[in-house]
């Protein structure tokens, strides 16, 4: 299997818009992978994209994206990890997503 830079940036950018958009839902239940749902609850993790975003006010732009790719030291397993800046009205809002083999969501941070 192979990651490209472009489909992670694709993918990476398409999961920030779908939040933006109020999306989490189906973010949620059609990308992140079964690890992910069973770690934290949809509600939790609405609640804390809520509490990070609502300070921002509205989407402006992606400022920038990077990626990254990482090996689990203890599986061997293999994940790629885009971080996604992205400009609000009233700051800027940093998502690290990163993705398992499949392309499922296997980590979300916002800060």
């Amino acid at each position: 299997f192979l990651f490209t830079v472009a489909r992670l940036m694709h993918f990476g950018q398409k999961i920030v818009t779908q939040v933006n958009e109020g999306n989490v839902e189906s973010v949620y239940n059609d990308i992140f992978s079964s690890v992910m749902k069973n770690a934290i609850a949809l509600d939790t993790l609405q609640e804390n994209l809520s509490y990070t975003l609502d300070k921002v006010g509205e989407f402006d732009s992606f400022e920038k994206i990077e990626v990254a790719g990482t090996k689990d030291k203890d599986t061997g397993t293999e994940y790629a990890t885009v971080m996604v800046l992205a400009k609000y009205e009233e700051g800027k809002a940093m998502f690290t997503v990163s993705f398992d083999e499949d392309m499922k969501c296997a980590g979300f941070f916002i800060k």
